[in-house]
């Protein structure tokens, strides 16, 4: 058995697993295709997979080849293969914004809707993706640059944001991308190449082509250090998350359009750092986007909550109104344009 599959079993056990059906997140890289064929290989025979592809469509042809590549490929397993309706030219005849669909955070809502509604569809009790520990990496450096004083980087198991039945799962998690060339070597797999991917625009990229290669010149190991101090750090945040589950329950008020009220006077007994983790909790389960919170942002609901008087409102990224009221603090998040 190859390192790839040990480790996989070893994170996400064959019995957790067994007699389900599974959604896997498929791009055409090589990421998501060792994934699959590696799922393909140790699934149970009770085990159903399905295949859900996202194609942006922002590289014409290219992207539609890779829709083309990742259906041949589920269709040669024996997997059911999803992939969403529209094209990039047909979202814009629709009147979606070109501009918004180009931005990071817009695609990526765009993706894990498709992905969550294909799961809940086809009743997956997983929704597979193929983050490896050198995006772990990415991450936990990404947040580190940006301040966001998130540093427990990715999970490899947490529910669905508003679909808690459906777990989202990152079973390569303690997989290097070495590991999967040398996979995909071993079985002579084919996979699709990103060119925008290699560019240095977007932050992750540079880190992942510029900065990650400089460090492992002087630490080669550095990559998987990185994860597995975020996978060790898991502890304390699982403690901290169960601790803000109990705030939640006593100071929190779910609002009918999916906002959230918070009694300032009962939040105030927890720490402030459950308390921040008990507002980006709701924040993932309604699925308002994270990406542009940085600490500044999580500070100043931080110090909404501290103030003894209210002291009006303010915006936040991702299209959220924060007010403090008297004895409240309230966040609603208004649709964004596109």
């Amino acid at each position: 058995m190859h390192s790839l599959e040990e480790k996989l079993i070893q994170l996400w056990p064959l019995s957790r697993w067994r007699g389900v059906t599974l959604a896997l997140a498929i791009s055409g890289g090589a990421d998501s295709v060792a994934l699959l064929r590696a799922v393909h290989r140790l699934r149970p025979d009770s085990t159903r997979l399905v295949v859900a592809h996202f194609n942006h469509g922002l590289r014409g042809e290219e992207s539609d080849g890779d829709a083309s590549f990742v259906q041949s490929l589920s269709q040669h397993l024996g997997a059911s293969f999803h992939c969403n309706a529209l094209s990039f030219d047909q979202q814009a005849n629709d009147g979606i914004d070109h501009s918004c669909l180009q931005d990071e955070g817009a695609l990526r809502e765009r993706r894990y809707a498709f992905l969550s509604q294909t799961a809940a569809h086809e009743g997956a009790r997983y929704l597979v993706t193929a983050h490896t520990s050198d995006d772990q990496a990415e991450t936990i450096l990404f947040q580190l640059f940006r301040g966001t004083g998130a540093m427990a980087g990715i999970r490899p198991f947490r529910p669905l944001p508003k679909i808690p039945d459906i777990v989202l799962a990152r079973p390569l998690l303690q997989v290097s991308r070495n590991e999967v060339e040398d996979y995909l070597d071993l079985l002579k797999q084919e996979f699709r190449h990103d060119r925008s991917n290699d560019g240095v625009d977007y932050a992750r990229n540079w880190i992942r082509h510029e900065l990650l290669p400089l460090i492992d010149e002087r630490f080669p190991h550095a990559r998987t250090a990185i994860s597995k101090s975020a996978i060790a750090s898991l502890d304390l945040t699982e403690w901290i998350d169960s601790q803000a589950q109990r705030l939640q329950e006593f100071a929190f008020r779910r609002t009918p359009s999916g906002g959230l009220e918070i009694d300032v006077s009962k939040s105030v007994t927890a720490p402030w750092f459950v308390r921040i983790a008990a507002v980006k909790d709701h924040w993932h389960r309604e699925g308002w986007p994270l990406v542009d919170m940085s600490q500044v942002h999580w500070n100043w609901i931080r110090s909404a909550l501290e103030q003894t008087e209210p002291s009006g409102s303010w915006n936040l990224p991702g299209n959220v109104r924060m007010i403090r009221r008297t004895e409240s603090l309230a966040l609603e998040r208004h649709q964004p344009p596109c």
